[in-house]
């Protein structure tokens, strides 16, 4: 059966531009920022350190500018993804600019997409379906039982693009610690059983700047994403 994207939740979206070391990030990164600000006044200095700083754009979206590379995400992004777009387009306007940058040595968009199950065992059998996994039916190296948590990944690469594609069935555990004067009470705790699918898609070679197109790549690479991921398992 293949892939389909209609059963998940796109659940983050991220781009990624990397660089050769920018030195002038040290004197021109509170400039980056103020630049940003003027598009997304509500942003906030999450992690600020010499070699790279991060914030806060709103409740759902994120932006780190560093020495080497600088990236945006977005949480539950829009299914366009119209959101990453812009915030991507004003932050590397701004930053390829003040850090007179000429060359990209990688650009990439990151999908990460999510479907929840009541079990662990059912999330299993929807990786299992999905990408035709064989899987051991009967008792096997003397153990008697069911399959879980699988997984499959491959990466495939061209002479100018290439993409890595993860889908797996995973079990993850939240514990949330109380404070000491509550410690009568049961620490917080939930489990979640779902399958995901992680799809990376980028350059394998250098991109002039004058090539580049934050808004535009964002646009092209996810329709060809939507396209083609069905052939992909």
């Amino acid at each position: 059966m293949p892939i389909e994207l209609s059963q998940f939740e796109l659940k983050t979206a991220t781009f990624e531009i990397r660089y050769l070391d920018a030195f002038l990030i040290w004197d021109r990164a509170g400039a980056i920022w103020n630049e940003v600000a003027a598009d997304y006044p509500n942003l906030q200095v999450d992690k600020a350190s010499p070699q790279e700083v991060k914030v806060v754009i709103d409740q759902s979206s994120q932006a780190e500018v560093g020495i080497n590379q600088s990236r945006c995400t977005v949480a539950e992004p829009k299914s366009n993804l119209s959101d990453l777009q812009n915030l991507s387009d004003t932050v590397c306007r701004s930053l390829l600019s003040l850090l007179e940058i000429s060359v990209l040595t990688r650009i990439g968009m990151r999908l990460i997409y999510s479907k929840t199950f009541e079990t662990r065992r059912a999330a299993a059998e929807f990786i299992l379906a999905q990408s035709s996994l064989p899987g051991p039916k009967d008792k096997i190296l003397n153990v008697e039982g069911t399959v879980l948590d699988p997984q499959r990944a491959l990466r495939f690469e061209g002479e100018t693009l290439g993409f890595t594609v993860v889908l797996k069935a995973q079990e993850t555990t939240l514990t949330i610690p109380l404070p000491t004067e509550f410690r009568d009470i049961v620490p917080l705790k939930t489990t979640r059983a779902s399958a995901s699918l992680d799809i990376d898609y980028y350059t394998t070679g250098s991109t002039p700047i004058s090539a580049f197109d934050a808004r535009a790549l964002i646009s092209s690479w996810h329709r060809i994403i939507k396209r083609d991921i069905a052939k992909v398992f």
